[in-house]
């Protein structure tokens, strides 16, 4: 029986992760008929979406509790001018505060643990994603390694140097990849062109790479590296 099929996992749909460009044409036909998301908010949803898992889910998710918060905060008069003729609206600070609530708790507390030198793998990686705003395929570990001397000496921080060596480096990410603070895509260890792998993906934004950190130690690379900027 089908149904019996289908509880057995007989047959099953797979689907391919959604790139942002997919999942911003998915929001902006859907949230149509709710007209009060900012075109950078759904832009964002979308964005974050794509860097994290590609499941469309999540971007509904956000948007949900996003346009829930909004309507809260106008409803009791907070963050909302009664006089505005616009009416309440969901920015981009709606969905990061969003993303932060539902899928981020568990990323974020092992983040504000990192050793010295697991922060400055962080703290390179998301500024590595901010600075060229690749979203999907992320950096080889020869890219990180140079982007970790950049940060260690501009910063002069001795507990961030010497920055790692390329086995050290390969070791830490391999433990951040088991705590699920980063996404490694490991085929082999050399690619036919060269390129050094494996591929190392943040699954944060800077915004809460600096959030994670404030307050430790690392709090003065964090607000150095991935201090908040306008993000479009």
């Amino acid at each position: 029986k089908p149904s019996i099929q289908s509880r057995l996992g007989g047959k099953r749909c797979i689907f391919q992760a959604y790139n942002k460009e997919d999942a911003k044409r998915i929001l902006e036909v859907k949230l149509k008929p709710a007209p009060i998301f900012e075109n950078d908010a759904i832009e964002f949803a979308a964005r974050k979406t794509a860097v994290n898992s590609g499941d469309i889910r999540r971007a509904f998710q956000m948007c949900k509790a996003a346009a829930e918060r909004v309507m809260a905060e106008a409803e009791y008069g907070k963050g909302f001018s009664q006089n505005s003729s616009s009416g309440p609206t969901v920015q981009i600070s709606d969905i990061q505060k969003a993303s932060r609530e539902l899928f981020n708790p568990v990323i974020a507390r092992a983040v504000s643990h990192a050793t010295s030198l697991e922060a400055l793998i962080i703290v390179s990686l998301a500024s590595l994603q901010r600075q060229s705003g690749r979203e999907m395929g992320g950096f080889d570990v020869d890219e990180l390694i140079s982007k970790m001397e950049g940060t260690a000496r501009s910063l002069g921080d001795l507990q961030y140097l010497p920055p790692p060596s390329f086995a050290e480096t390969l070791d830490i990410l391999n433990r951040l990849g088991e705590a699920g603070v980063i996404q490694l895509d490991t085929p082999k260890i050399y690619s036919v062109g060269g390129s050094t792998w494996p591929l190392v993906t943040l699954p944060m934004d800077c915004y809460e790479v600096e959030a994670a950190l404030r307050g430790t130690r690392h709090s003065r690379l964090s607000d150095k590296f991935c201090a908040p900027q306008t993000l479009f």
